[in-house]
């Protein structure tokens, strides 16, 4: 497996994300790249257990699990998220029942200084702010 520059910070962030005592991350698995593709494909999952959920949120399990798609250009082209299942489907900021939409603008929000810290926190924030149905509120 040939990773580039970027896929491989983006592997040493993570697992130093997942390496931190009490962290929520754990890395599942990292798909093995063949030649003709260009894109990484990490699992992780995250704990959501302590999440404050609200009617109208979304129903999150203990552990949500979710597949971070890494371009070989990272960090100057943001990752995208998905989830194997479609149960989030209708939901807002929900695309095509799996396609996480992170950031209400990416090319403002996301900041490749930040990298992996960055979408993991804005992941992180993306599922607290779901469970109680609050995506839409202005900050």
């Amino acid at each position: 497996m040939r990773l580039s520059d970027g896929q491989s910070i983006a592997c040493r962030q993570l697992e130093r994300i997942a390496s931190v005592d009490g962290s929520a991350l754990r890395i599942d698995h990292i798909e093995e790249k063949d030649e003709r593709d260009s894109i990484l494909n990490i699992d992780i999952s995250l704990d959501c257990s302590h999440y404050e959920q609200a009617a109208g949120g979304l129903n999150l399990h203990a552990r949500e699990s979710v597949r971070i798609s890494v371009e070989s250009d990272f960090p100057y082209q943001v990752p995208s998220v998905t989830t194997a299942h479609t149960r989030f489907l209708g939901f807002n900021h929900v695309q095509w029942g799996n396609y996480l939409c992170l950031f209400q603008s990416a090319e403002a929000q996301w900041q490749p200084s930040q990298g992996m810290v960055g979408l993991i926190k804005q992941l992180d924030r993306w599922f607290s702010k779901a469970a109680i149905n609050e995506l839409d509120d202005p900050e």
